[in-house]
Formats: structure tokens, C-alpha cells, sequence
């Protein structure tokens, strides 16, 4: 079961070991408005995205946990793909490729597609006659 906004509000009060008035003010809110989000009545509007966004920087805890509380499933799941564990496949896909190879990318691209052309078929064909020099050398 998913745990509520005010559920998840009153467990990081307890776990921050904060007055709700410290807690109100770490997050940036008046204590006011922390009670009306931690016992909802009617009008009390949803909490925004920025405002969990605050309360998980304060609480230093997942984001994605705050907004799932918030009903804002979309968003966490957007801030997932983006900071999560695809983004860092994402960059350690890219990290392997050097400043100088990625110079050489942008070099490749300014050039016209004549070119363009000439330069891959002469690079394919290094990277042909390395691998069959390799083959050689191993057998």
C-alpha cells in the first residue's frame, strides 16, 4: 500500500527530530501550512511539485518517494528516467567517449557529406586492417 502525503509528512517530522516549526521553517513553509498538509481537511490544496521537491532536499530522502506520496507518480517516474539508474547507463555509455573523440565527432559533422564520406570509408578501413593484424598476430 502506498503511503499518503500526510503519512510520509509525519514520518520525516518524527525521523528529522525537529519541532514542526524548525521542520516548517527547513522547508521553507509556514508551520501553518505544514499542519494543513500533515491533517488535510477538504480545501487543503495538493501539495506542488516544488514543494516536495523542498521537503526531500530538506529531509534528505528520495524525491521520488515525496512525489509518489503527493500523487505525483508521472513526475517521479520522469525524475527517474532523467537522475535514476537509466540516466547513469546513459552516462557511463557516453563517458566512454573521450573530449578528443568527441572533437574528432564534431570535426566529422562540420564537414560536407563528400567528405564525411571519405573520412569513414579511410577510418573503417584502418580499423579493418588493425583487426585483421590482430587476428594474425593471435593465431
Amino acid at each position: 500500500m502506498t503511503e499518503t502525503f500526510p503519512e510520509l509528512l509525519a514520518t520525516l517530522l518524527s525521523e528529522s527530530g525537529r519541532t514542526k516549526k524548525a521542520f516548517a521553517e527547513a522547508i521553507g513553509i509556514a508551520p501553518s501550512r505544514l499542519s494543513h498538509h500533515l491533517r488535510p481537511a477538504r480545501y487543503t490544496a495538493p501539495p506542488g511539485i516544488e514543494f516536495c521537491l523542498l521537503i526531500a532536499k530538506a529531509c534528505n530522502c528520495n524525491a521520488s518517494r515525496v512525489l509518489r506520496a503527493a500523487g505525483k507518480e508521472r513526475i517521479a517516474m520522469l525524475i527517474e528516467d532523467l537522475y535514476g539508474a537509466p540516466a547513469a547507463k546513459r552516462v557511463s555509455r557516453n563517458a566512454a567517449v573521450s573530449p578528443a573523440e568527441r572533437d574528432l565527432v564534431h570535426l566529422l559533422r562540420t564537414m560536407g557529406p563528400k567528405h564525411s564520406r571519405n573520412i569513414t570509408v579511410l577510418v573503417q578501413g584502418l580499423a579493418d586492417y588493425h583487426r585483421e593484424r590482430q587476428r594474425r598476430a593471435s593465431a
